[in-house]
């Protein structure tokens, strides 16, 4: 500091001596040290004498070697020796010259201990030195002059350093360019903001902090708007015209006052105008504010970029996922990638909920293990796993570090976890515009972690945009299904149709033949009787094959007409109370003389009891439909069963025969309409195939039900009946 003091009273002793002699002088004065600066100059006026020694005053109109100056070099004499425990003072005659006296107190005791430090190297000192001999050298009018900036850097720990060498310093320490041709104000701006824990780079002109700042990088530039070479505002424009320097915070410095240079200052580029005399408070305060705005601006711009780039894969992945045809488990794969980028994980997953069961599968992974894969293959909500409390609450869960979460507490959840190498991790649910949840992404990390905000806004984007796509996918699935659905009914109906046509024609057929079977029987009886009425056997037996023949065409018309009247709903009964007893023994009755004539031997147990409340006329159909089809089907010497009995609450009449049986494939049509087995004995057995398709439908209009079984081909049957077992009704009435 000592030689900072002698070299600026030195150089403001000759900036203002055109002739005449600088006389220094140093005397001991026992207690203290006396410095004198004497010279022949042009003199400081009396007015001016209490104001010379604050910052950034300057003598008007003091003739000098040079205009230049910001008035901190006498400021910065007086605080350096204050910092010695000394004084200053000053005597001048105008036109004869001024004379400094500095006196410091001898030894160090009366110094602060974290004042002293070790004496600095001579080579810093001749240094300092040579850069106030080249500022002193401009003055001289010599014309052979070189005018050469010279380039100082100076780190945040003070040391002074080659320019090579300071960009190892520490990344957090803030660069700053210092561009300023006086030598004063270059050593007043470094003094302060290397104090503040900057590293400055200063030059003395223009010109030279261009070429500073396109070598290497800096966070902010000071620059005076009068300089040799190249002004302020050419420096300005030259750095914002470049996009490497374009961004770098720039600060103007000028004496020059007013709303209005402030303004040309801001018009012209500069992020702030900083007039001379400022305050070093000041001073560090702008710096430090355009900095951080500075560091704001990058961040955000970082952040834009980011944002940007994160945008524009979103959108080529939904681009990729809309596309037609486009596989579905590789877009699956690329949405799993873009989570994993986005929300800068170790790795992922993707799993589709299966809404049968309300699992969570797994369909796409990324940097797991089999255990891991096997442990979380089928999750439910209800299961301690991050997924699954988002599938619960149907929102996004994060868990910053599984160790210390309540979820995994006593849970083999955790183990997996770890051994996995998972700390962290996120579930969000795959939820579409509609509200629908198809499924979850998660994204896992090594160490514990919380994604940003914005990840976490990106993340929902992929996962709407990944429902989404689930959504349509599905739809097209499910339309897809239906086509073939459609297609498959349609088919369906053309078969159907065309089995309709043909029983149509086969019906047809078979009407024909099983009217014209009696009418033949009749026409044959009635030709005999015309030729032959003495014979009077003859004559009986015809009649008894009209009847007989009359009969069947009756009952054939009678089937025709009950199925009319099923099929247009019109089908009435008469209900009464009744028991059912008696209406079997009707139908037995009736059908007793066919078995005889065939040889087959009727059983029948009955139980009086079977009270039940339905139309006698149509039961007994029943169960001479029932009765007529195991004769019919059963071969002599063969036996046909009827049990009449109570099951609960229900009467039970059940039909067994040890006839041919029903095959397994024919037992499921046997109700049908003019469903008729094959025989494969060619045997006609004559009927329309109308008879237990007429018994179904009476069984369940009285409310009951009716099934067949059978042990296969030649093994009989069992048609079985069930009706309700209840009071009769009040009064008789009809029931359609």
């Amino acid at each position: 500091m000592w030689e900072k003091i002698v070299f600026n009273l030195v150089s403001n002793a000759f900036k203002f001596t055109f002739d005449g002699q600088i006389e220094v002088g140093l005397r001991d004065r026992g207690q203290t040290v006396e410095l004198s600066v004497s010279d022949t100059g042009t003199g400081i006026p009396s007015e001016e004498l209490p104001r010379l020694f604050k910052r950034f005053h300057r003598v008007k109109d003091a003739r000098g070697r040079s205009y230049e100056g910001s008035g901190i070099g006498l400021a910065l004499v007086q605080e350096l020796v204050k910092l010695h425990g000394g004084s200053v003072r000053v005597t001048s005659i105008m036109d004869k010259g001024s004379t400094f006296t500095i006196s410091i107190p001898t030894g160090s005791a009366h110094l602060a201990a974290d004042h002293i430090h070790s004496a600095r190297s001579a080579r810093f000192t001749s240094l300092r030195g040579e850069a106030y001999l080249q500022e002193a050298l401009q003055w001289l009018p010599r014309s052979d002059e070189v005018n050469q900036s010279t380039v100082e850097v100076f780190p945040a720990t003070g040391k002074q350093v080659s320019l090579e060498s300071s960009s190892s310093e520490p990344a957090e320490s803030k660069r700053i360019l210092i561009a300023d041709d006086n030598g004063d104000m270059r050593e007043y701006l470094q003094r302060l903001l290397i104090q503040s824990g900057y590293e400055v780079v200063a030059v003395g002109d223009g010109e030279a902090a261009l070429h500073a700042a396109t070598d290497q990088s800096f966070h902010l530039c000071l620059a005076d708007v009068m300089m040799p070479k190249l002004d302020g505002f050419g420096l300005l424009r030259a750095l914002r015209d470049n996009d490497d320097t374009r961004p770098v915070p720039v600060i103007l410095l000028s004496a020059r006052a007013g709303e209005e240079s402030r303004l040309e200052g801001l018009a012209a580029g500069a992020d702030d105008y900083l007039v001379k005399p400022f305050s070093a408070r000041e001073l560090v305060a702008r710096v430090e504010s355009h900095l951080k705005l500075a560091g704001l601006r990058r961040q955000q711009e970082e952040r834009m970029a980011a944002d940007l780039q994160d945008m524009q894969r979103l959108h080529q992945v939904g681009a990729q996922c809309a596309r037609a045809g486009y596989d579905f488990q590789r877009c699956l794969d690329e949405i799993l990638d873009a989570a994993i980028s986005i929300t800068k994980a170790d790795r992922g997953n993707i799993q589709l909920l299966d809404f049968k069961s309300g699992e969570l599968r797994i369909a796409a992974k990324r940097g797991f293990s089999e255990e891991f894969l096997s442990f979380f293959s089928r999750v439910t909500d209800n299961e301690a796993a991050a997924c699954g409390l988002a599938l619960r609450a149907g929102a996004r869960v994060i868990i910053e570090d599984v160790t210390e979460s309540e979820t995994f507490v006593g849970r083999p959840t955790l183990r997996v976890l770890l051994e996995a190498n998972v700390r962290a991790v996120q579930s969000t649910p795959l939820k579409s515009h509609s509200g629908q949840v198809f499924g979850m992404i998660s994204t896992h990390f090594k160490m514990p972690h919380r994604p940003s905000d914005r990840e976490l806004r990106l993340v929902d984007l992929l996962a709407q945009q990944t429902a989404d796509f689930i959504e349509r996918k599905r739809a097209e699935e499910t339309l897809r299904q239906a086509e073939a659905s459609r297609l498959a009914e349609e088919k369906r109906a053309r078969q159907a149709a065309e089995r309709a046509t043909r029983t149509r024609d086969d019906f047809l057929a078979l009407i024909s033949h099983e009217l014209r079977n009696p009418l033949n029987a009749i026409m044959a009886c009635a030709h005999l009787l015309e030729h032959r009425r003495d014979d009077r056997d003859l004559t009986a037996k015809s009649a008894a094959t009209i009847k007989r023949s009359a009969e069947v065409q009756m009952q054939l018309i009678e089937d025709l007409l009950d199925l009319a009247r099923m099929t247009a709903g019109k089908l009435r009964l008469s209900i009464q109370p009744l028991n059912l007893a008696n209406v079997v023994e009707e139908a037995l009755y009736s059908v007793r003389p066919a078995a005889e004539a065939k040889g087959i031997v009727l059983v029948n147990s009955l139980d009086s009891a079977a009270e039940v409340a339905g139309d006698p006329t149509r039961l007994q159909q029943v169960v001479w439909n029932l009765l007529s089809n195991a004769i019919k089907f059963t071969p002599a010497p063969g036996h046909v069963y009827i049990d009449l009995i109570l099951v609960d609450s229900q009467v039970q009449i059940q039909v067994r025969d040890t006839g041919k049986g029903i095959s397994a494939d024919f037992l499921p049509n046997v109700f049908q309409q003019f469903a008729q087995a094959d025989d494969s004995s060619g045997e006609r057995r004559g009927g329309l195939g109308l008879g237990l398709a007429i018994s179904k439908h009476l069984v369940e209009a009285h409310g009951g039900e009716i099934s067949a079984a059978s042990a296969g081909k030649g093994k009989g049957a069992t048609f079985t009946v069930k009706l309700p077992l209840r009071p009769a009704p009040p009064s008789s009435g009809s029931v359609e």
